[in-house]
């Protein structure tokens, strides 16, 4: 009957007292629960002892394996967006500009690129410059997304190479007073896998375990946790920070499924009657929630925030006991209603489908190309089953390791590897792979005969740098073919001629193809990597910006006004939440602008002129190709990985020279209704004297317009003349002419 539900209470200042306490006994609480996350090791001893003076089980919720933030004297400090905070390696007073956390060692194993997320999302740090780290105990880190955050908040990083330990010292403290005051229930957090269940148990045999599931690895190995636990605890405060929030509800059922099937406890915590930490009556949401929670087959809940700081404390007990009894008149006696809701669904099916983890289930924003954002890192445990000693190396350069890396981080979704020749030739004679799946860029791997004669199919090989000899990725060689280069340059570029950029490197590669699937080792360390980062990092900015409809930008060149306005123009024409502007940054023709002077001309305009919250500015390590339509789409669908839902293509989008049609790269659109992502078209932009702003040649053919080309804006550049302001803002054109000035390379040479 579900009037056996239990109820779990955390015991904090609001409920802390006599008069609570003695309440409580009256209202058959299962266990009060000390949460040692929000106490102090000093403290530990004094709740007990209160505790014990009250006839209910005590339960002690150990701190585990979280990354938190320190202590802020303040109550509440505010982060503003761009904004560079410092993170301490130790103790500091916290401020907007400076904080620590805890364990202190965190931050020595924060890399460049490395998102933070703060007390639920609630402020996004990203980790810019660790280099002051050794000498002044910091690294510095800039604000994403802007927020107030309070003291020992939860901290969340998407790729930390860290594992802290599953139970800290406060917790192992805690042990030892519970064996001595006879405390044998425990509520464990942040539990990834059955052997912390198992280490823990050999600390404390006697124990009485209940497993916290709040992290992805907990949820893919509840099984086996549930195998030596009495129970487990979804905590869906914690597992929001991995798991998105609009996929908790299905977890949550699958995992109380998993529990009732091996006949195991479970109890649901957070957000349950939090409305009734302030007010009387909770939301009728919250009311559904417990309702459907009940019906799903749960133990029980916990209680947490509405007893340990809440106003009504009592009330609160009162009423989810009142909801509780709801459940009788749906659930007849011997009924199982508990599984009929659910009895044709399974955690394994979540499991083997990946939707947990997997991106493109998250619904704000458009699926990866393919359906799925491939990922493909070599773990650690791979790591140590391969000798890199002996490994055959392959020496590449620059543009394959860039090819390399955006495979594995899931920018060429859904490539897994270096195309293999069905696909190479499918995607050279039709712009699909032979999956059916639309791809126009041949993503290969050339090699020289030597190579190859070297090579074996069904072995696995390092590609490492030809410059600092290091190691990158791991392939499995699946095959080795010769190609045509007069073929791959007709049909990619469009031409034979050696004068295009695109069919001039072909003559330095080697005469052979070798194709098969590839893992990352690691990521390469480039010029501004805090801005190189991966599609899931950008996809979890957007999502916690709110946006559903993101633009993208793709470009070579420092901004001038004309971009502003397809940009401006883009998001008002297709009411999209935001702007994805990604300039590659990759090898580059002479003349282009350097990667530094690109930066630098977006930064002054997301400090100084883009609306708040608008833009979002991210770095693409890939290499310009100049092939025009079939370019074109690339870049599409590159972005569209990232998660954008529209894409501006101007005239000569990726073009060179006069090898295409100016609107070639506009029309390539028109043969695929399955891309799944929608571009933005625009045709000729130049400056209207008349009308005071840029306008679309176009929309206005009788308006006599106003253009600088790259060539005209170089030179006066480099004749450190400014260019008109209706051209480029001040500020852009004077800090170029600055860097010329003091001998920076602005421009390729």
């Amino acid at each position: 009957m579900t009037h056996d539900i239990k109820i779990i209470c955390t015991i904090g200042p609001a409920s802390k007292r006599v008069d609570i306490m003695k309440k409580l006994e009256t209202r058959n609480i299962f266990l009060v629960r000390i949460n040692l996350s929000h106490i102090a090791e000093t403290e530990i001893e004094e709740y007990i002892i209160f505790l014990k003076k009250f006839n209910i089980p005590i339960a002690i919720d150990t701190e585990g394996s979280q990354i938190r933030t320190g202590n802020i004297e303040s109550g509440n400090i505010v982060f503003r967006d761009d904004d560079i905070v410092r993170i301490h390696n130790s103790k500091v007073i916290c401020d907007s500009n400076n904080i620590y956390l805890s364990p202190f060692n965190v931050v020595d194993y924060l890399t460049p690129g490395n998102i933070l997320a703060l007390d639920f999302n609630s402020v996004l740090l990203r980790v810019e410059n660790p280099s002051m780290l050794k000498e002044k105990g910091f690294i510095e880190c800039r604000v994403v997304i802007e927020g107030a955050l309070g003291s020992n908040k939860g901290v969340h990083c998407d790729t930390l190479a860290y594992k802290l330990p599953p139970f800290s010292q406060k917790d192992l403290k805690a042990v030892e007073l519970a064996k001595k005051y006879g405390i044998k229930y425990f509520t464990l957090s942040f539990i990834d896998n059955a052997g912390e269940v198992k280490e823990f148990k050999s600390i404390y045999p006697e124990s009485i375990v209940y497993a916290k599931i709040e992290t992805i690895r907990g949820v893919n190995d509840v099984s086996e946790i549930l195998d030596n636990v009495e129970g487990i605890l979804i905590d869906r405060g914690d597992l929001s920070r991995e798991v998105p929030i609009q996929k908790i509800p299905i977890v949550q059922k699958m995992l109380i499924k998993e529990a009732n099937d091996k006949k195991k406890e479970v109890f649901v915590a957070t957000n349950l009657l939090e409305t009734m930490a302030n007010d009387l009556k909770p939301s009728r949401a919250e009311a559904n929630d417990i309702v459907n929670t009940i019906i799903d087959g749960v133990t029980g809940f916990v209680l947490t925030k509405e007893i340990a700081t809440g106003i009504y404390p009592l009330e609160t007990i009162n009423m989810l006991k009142a909801i509780i009894r709801q459940c009788d008149y749906i659930l007849a006696p011997g009924t199982d209603g508990a599984q009929s809701s659910i009895s044709s669904l399974n955690l394994k099916t979540l499991k083997d489908k990946d939707y947990i983890s997997e991106i493109a289930n998250n619904g704000f924003l458009i699926k990866p190309h393919g359906g799925k954002l491939i990922e493909r890192y070599l773990s650690a445990d791979e790591q140590q089953q391969i000798d890199f000693d002996n490994i055959f190396k392959m020496e590449v350069d620059e543009n394959v390791l860039m090819d390399l890396e955006q495979i594995a981080i899931g920018t060429y979704s859904p490539l897994e590897g270096f195309l293999c020749r069905d696909d190479y030739q499918s995607v050279l004679d039709t712009m699909r792979l032979k999956s059916g799946v639309v791809w126009t860029i041949p993503v290969i791997l050339n090699i020289n005969k030597d190579q190859k004669d070297k090579l074996k199919i069904g072995e696995k090989i390092a590609i490492a740098s030809h410059i600092d000899k290091q190691v990158y990725g791991i392939m499995e060689v699946a095959e080795i073919h010769p190609y045509n280069k007069s073929e791959y340059a007709e049909k990619v570029y469009g031409t034979l001629s050696a004068d295009h950029p695109g069919v001039k490197k072909l003559d330095k590669y080697g005469d052979y193809l070798v194709g098969g699937k590839i893992k990352l080792v690691k990521r390469k360390t480039r010029e501004f990597s805090y801005y190189n980062m991966m599609p899931r990092q950008i996809r979890n900015i957007f999502e916690s910006l709110g946006w559903s409809k993101v633009v993208g930008f793709h470009t070579r060149n420092a901004i001038h006004r004309s971009h502003e306005f397809i940009q401006l123009q883009a998001l008002e024409k297709t009411g999209c939440d935001g702007l994805f502007v990604q300039p590659i940054v990759g090898s580059k023709k002479s003349g282009d602008f350097n990667t530094g002077t690109i930066i630098r001309s977006y930064e002054v305009m997301l400090e100084k002129h883009y609306a708040k919250n608008s833009v979002v500015f991210g770095l693409f390590s890939t290499y310009s190709r100049y092939a025009g339509p079939r370019e074109a789409i690339f870049t599409a669908l590159c972005r569209k990985n990232f998660g954008c839902s529209h894409f501006i293509v101007g005239r000569d989008h990726t073009g060179v020279g006069n090898f295409y049609p100016p609107l070639a790269s506009q029309e390539i659109f028109y043969k695929f209704d399955d891309l799944g992502i929608v571009p933005v078209f625009f045709d000729e932009i130049g400056y209207s004297e008349l009308m005071g702003c840029y306008v679309n040649g176009n929309e206005h053919p009788e308006i006599p317009l106003m253009n600088i080309s790259g060539t005209q804006a170089r030179e006066l550049f480099k004749q450190q003349v400014l260019p008109p302001s209706w051209f480029m803002r001040p500020e852009i054109s004077q800090a170029i002419i600055n860097d010329l000035k003091q001998g920076a390379e602005v421009f390729v040479s």
